[in-house]
């Protein structure tokens, strides 16, 4: 998991201690038994459909255009993530004609998560003091709407989400928990979570995407 340097993390919440953290938050949230050392394995604790976490997966069936890719958006960068898509998008049209169906994967992980923060979170933890971007909430939320509203396929990483959730708790004082499920409540309009950023990337490029990383 890639952390900005001039954010260093709290000694709690440092990189020895993020898998176990992350995966405890996540199976705090989801409802699933987070397993320590020694632990039985959760499917002999629980059988059936509820052993696992259910993960929204049906923006996979929408990709069905052959002119299709994701881009990976592992940090705020200004947006770029989002005016690559915009920019790509245009490129296709403009060679292909304004009819052409060009189909877009937006993966928000690692720093880049934040950009998937609605103005509530922004505001309440002071994330544009934090990255030092002008303003009072975060300033891609029009962008991503555009992006929704022209069939961009918005998707962030739950592991990054609960790895800012544990950093924000712990510079404000909050329970750990109540702020993960506060962030996943207040994820921008349209966004959906996957298990980690990365496994949405390959299941996107597993379903015909090519693939842009933009930093």
């Amino acid at each position: 998991m890639h952390e900005p340097s001039n954010e260093p993390p709290h000694p709690v919440l440092t990189r020895r201690h993020f898998l176990t953290d992350a995966t405890a938050a996540a199976a705090a949230l989801y409802g699933v038994a987070a397993l320590s050392p020694g632990a039985a394995p959760a499917a002999a604790q629980v059988s059936g459909p509820q052993a696992k976490p259910k993960w929204d997966m049906s923006w996979v069936e929408r990709l069905t255009s052959p002119h299709r890719a994701v881009f990976d958006s592992p940090e705020i960068a200004g947006g770029d993530a989002l005016g690559h898509v915009m920019t790509v998008r245009g490129g296709y049209k403009e060679v292909y004609g304004p009819d052409t169906d060009f189909q877009a994967v937006l993966v928000m992980r690692a720093s880049g998560v934040r950009l998937a923060f609605n103005d509530t979170l922004w505001q309440k933890y002071k994330l544009n003091d934090q990255l030092k971007i002008p303003g009072n909430g975060n300033p891609h939320l029009s962008m991503l709407a555009m992006l929704q509203n022209n069939g961009v396929i918005l998707l962030a990483c739950n592991l990054a989400a609960t790895w800012y959730a544990q950093q924000m708790a712990v510079q404000a004082g909050a329970d750990v928990r109540a702020t993960v499920e506060e962030v996943r409540i207040n994820l921008a309009p349209g966004v959906t979570l996957m298990p980690s950023g990365i496994f949405a990337t390959i299941r996107a490029q597993e379903a015909g995407c090519q693939l842009l990383k933009s930093s």
